[in-house]
C-alpha cells in the first residue's frame, strides 16, 4: 500500500512540476521565429497568408501552430491562412516549440467602390489591378439600384441592401443552352404597390427591373421541386445549371451574394458600359449572342424572358424553350 501511495505522490509532483515550468526556461531545438509580416492592415472579408521561418539548432524542420488573440476579428488556419472579420484589432502568433512571432492585424471597413474597379476572389476591390489577388470580375454599378427589390440579409455581407453589383469576367458556359420551363410563369418580373406588372421590355427594358438576385433564387427554388438543376432539361433549368456551375469554377467571396443571373436592366447596364469594362485587364468580350436575363417579359410571363442580342444592343424576347442564350453571372457585395 506504502509504496503504491508513494508512486501516486511521485507522478502527482512531476505534473505539478510540468504545469508550474516555465516554457520560455525549457530546452528548446528552435532558435528563433520569424513572419513575413508584422504589422499589417485588412479590410472587412479579405484574406491574407502569413508565412513563418523557424530555424532551429539542428537545421531540421519544426511544426508552426497558429493562433489569434481574437477570432471575431481575424482567423487564422493551420497554414497561416487569415480571413478578416469584425473591425478592430488583433494578434496573431505563430508558434513552434517554447518561440513564437507576432503580427499585429487592424481590420478596417472597405473603402468606397467605383464603377470599373477590379474585384477580387476575398471580396475585395481596387482602381489598379493588384497583381498579387485574383481578380474575378469588374464593379458596374455602385450602391443598390432603387430599382432592386432584393433584400440581401441572409447574403454573405448580412445587409438588407447592397454597396455594388459586379460582372464576372468571362461566361458561365461556352454552350447556348434553353431557360427553362416554357408555358409557367414564376413572377419573375417588377410590379407596383398594387401588385401590378411593371413593363420591363419596352425601351430596352426601360432601367426598371434590377432584381437579378431575387429571380435567380426563385428559379433555384422552382429547380429544386423538379429535382434539382439540369443541363439540358426544361425542368432543370439549364440557365441556372450553368451558373451554378461557373460558382463552382470560380467561387464568390464569401462577404458578398454569390453569383446570380442578372436581370434584364442589370445585362442592359453591363453591356452600355462594355467599352469601359473591356479595357479591364481579363475581361472578356460578350459575344454576338443572345444573352439570357432572369426576367420574364411582363407581357408574356409564360413563355418568354427578356434577352439582350448583343450584335444590336437591343432588348428581345425569346422562348424559354429556345437554346439560343449565353449566361454572363453577376454578384452583389
Amino acid at each position: 500500500m506504502k509504496k503504491y501511495l508513494w508512486i501516486l505522490c511521485a507522478l502527482l509532483f512531476a505534473t505539478l512540476a510540468v504545469a508550474c515550468s516555465d516554457d520560455d526556461d525549457a530546452p528548446s531545438n528552435v532558435s528563433v521565429v520569424t513572419l513575413s509580416d508584422t504589422q499589417i492592415t485588412l479590410v472587412r472579408g479579405e484574406r491574407y497568408t502569413l508565412t513563418a521561418r523557424v530555424e532551429t539548432l539542428d537545421g531540421k524542420g519544426c511544426d508552426v501552430t497558429w493562433a489569434t488573440s481574437d477570432g471575431r476579428v481575424v482567423t487564422v488556419d493551420a497554414e497561416g491562412n487569415l480571413t478578416a472579420g469584425e473591425t478592430g484589432s488583433a494578434r496573431v502568433y505563430a508558434l513552434a516549440e517554447n518561440r513564437q512571432a507576432v503580427c499585429d492585424v487592424t481590420v478596417t471597413l472597405p473603402g468606397e467602390a467605383h464603377v470599373g474597379d477590379y474585384y477580387y476572389s476575398d471580396g475585395t476591390y481596387s482602381a489598379d489591378l493588384n497583381p498579387k489577388k485574383e481578380c474575378i470580375g469588374v464593379v458596374f454599378q455602385v450602391g443598390q439600384h432603387a430599382n432592386d427589390c432584393s433584400d440581401y440579409s441572409q447574403t454573405g455581407f448580412g445587409e438588407a441592401a447592397c454597396h455594388g453589383y459586379v460582372v464576372a469576367l468571362q461566361d458561365a458556359s461556352e454552350e447556348l443552352c434553353l431557360w427553362g420551363v416554357y408555358g409557367y410563369e414564376i413572377g419573375l418580373y417588377p410590379v407596383d404597390d398594387g401588385g401590378n406588372k411593371i413593363d420591363n421590355f419596352t425601351n430596352n427594358g426601360g432601367d426598371t427591373d434590377w432584381s437579378g438576385y431575387l429571380y435567380t433564387e426563385k428559379i433555384t427554388l422552382e429547380a429544386e421541386r423538379n429535382g434539382g438543376f439540369t443541363p439540358d432539361t426544361q425542368e432543370g433549368y439549364p440557365v441556372g445549371y450553368y451558373t451554378r456551375q461557373f460558382a463552382q469554377t470560380v467561387p464568390a467571396p464569401a462577404n458578398s451574394s454569390g453569383w446570380f443571373i442578372p436581370a434584364v436592366s442589370q445585362l442592359c447596364t453591363v453591356y452600355g458600359l462594355r467599352e469601359q469594362l473591356n479595357a479591364r485587364e481579363g475581361m472578356t468580350r460578350l459575344r454576338n449572342r443572345w444573352y439570357w436575363s432572369s426576367s420574364e417579359c411582363y407581357a408574356l410571363a409564360d413563355g418568354s424572358i427578356n434577352c439582350l442580342d448583343v450584335s444590336t444592343g437591343m432588348v428581345g424576347y425569346r422562348g424559354k424553350f429556345d437554346a439560343i442564350g449565353l449566361i454572363r453571372p453577376i454578384l452583389a457585395f
